[in-house]
């Protein structure tokens, strides 16, 4: 009975004083180990302008921001970076070009990629 009242005040007191009793952090990849798919493009330059954009929307997107879970002033769990795989992120990118379904990047649908990747680049600042 004694341990508890005592366990019960340290909990309340931490709570009222804003200490935090216990912190745990990590790094999480989201889809780590995902092997990237195959896909073929119409022309090196199909190819230049999809990954340009890619690299550029993967700087962008891969910081997923933290995620936590806490009781104020007592427990909080805390994964201080979540990222995004790089191939995880290339196989989303090549089904949201590849319009026709096909497995190959056109060059028209490298360059419609490329500029939708500038427009929802502007519209960030």
């Amino acid at each position: 009975m004694r341990w508890m009242i005592l366990t019960v005040t340290v909990f309340v007191t931490m709570s009222l004083t804003g200490c935090t009793l216990l912190n745990f952090s990590g790094t999480k990849v989201i889809g780590d180990g995902e092997r990237r798919d195959k896909v073929e493009f119409e022309s090196d330059q199909a190819l230049r302008t999809f990954t340009g954009a890619v690299s550029l929307r993967y700087q962008r997107e891969k910081d997923l921001g933290p995620k936590s879970w806490s009781i104020p002033g007592v427990v909080t769990f805390t994964d201080t970076e979540r990222t995004l795989d790089r191939n995880m992120h290339f196989n989303a990118q090549v089904e949201t070009a590849d319009l026709n379904r096909d497995g190959v990047i056109s060059n028209a649908e490298a360059t419609a990629y490329a500029t939708e990747s500038t427009s929802i680049q502007s519209s960030y600042r």
